[in-house]
């Protein structure tokens, strides 16, 4: 129902930059301000897209993480982790979705 699917969509992406407007970290919460104030003493997070369902929030994280990339793979990105692993079955539909919003901002 449309109320249900409106509970649904509760999810956000949030972005850390540094002081050369690198993108840092990549993450998506339900709480922006718990969230902000949990990062605040690593770096400073700002709203990248909000009322995503919580499929959507991971699709978008995803398709960031696989654009900017790690540290380790010769990115700019401090994350550690995927939000959704190369071998998860939702994972090329997911990047799609992900890829979709990122051609639409």
């Amino acid at each position: 129902s449309r109320r249900q699917r409106q509970m649904c969509i509760r999810d956000r992406v949030y972005i850390a930059t540094d002081e050369n407007k690198n993108v840092i970290y990549v993450g998506m919460t339900n709480n922006f301000l718990r969230r902000r104030a949990e990062h605040a003493h690593r770096f400073a997070i700002k709203k990248f897209k909000s009322n995503l369902t919580k499929y959507d929030a991971r699709a978008l994280e995803q398709a960031l993480i696989e654009h900017y990339k790690f540290r380790r793979d010769g990115g700019t990105l401090l994350n550690k982790i995927n939000s959704i692993s190369r071998k998860n079955p939702i994972y090329e539909d997911a990047i799609k979705v992900g890829n979709s919003y990122i051609k639409n901002l």
